[in-house]
């Protein structure tokens, strides 16, 4: 599970991370329908979580977003906007991750990801 953490910023316990370049952001009090829904979900049967990620995993509960100023973040806006200036970096769009395209390597270049 400490891989799910690494990636995150949101709250401080133990079932977050705190340190990851991905805003994470709790939903907060559900809204009108949300709190229908959850309703309707007790009512068949279903228990009530408040931290779907948390220690109880089964249940029904607000989620968390993954939203930054406003916007949704993403591994590319954590990890690879603000990396894409950098020399040394190529993105390669509609290729086959199987069989990534190779140029000439230079002496002691390495491939990754």
């Amino acid at each position: 599970m400490r891989y799910f953490h690494r990636p995150e910023h949101q709250r401080p316990d133990m079932f977050h991370g705190q340190h990851g370049p991905i805003e994470v952001c709790f939903s907060g009090e559900p809204g009108p329908l949300a709190r229908a829904l959850l309703q309707a979900d007790e009512e068949v049967g279903y228990s009530r979580t408040d931290d779907i990620n948390g220690g109880d995993l089964e249940g029904c509960g607000p989620s968390d977003h993954m939203v930054e100023k406003g916007r949704r973040a993403s591994t590319a806006t954590a990890y690879l906007k603000p990396r894409r200036h950098l020399p040394n970096l190529t993105v390669w769009t509609g290729v086959d991750a199987r069989q990534p395209p190779h140029k000439p390597r230079s002496e002691g270049a390495r491939e990754r990801g």
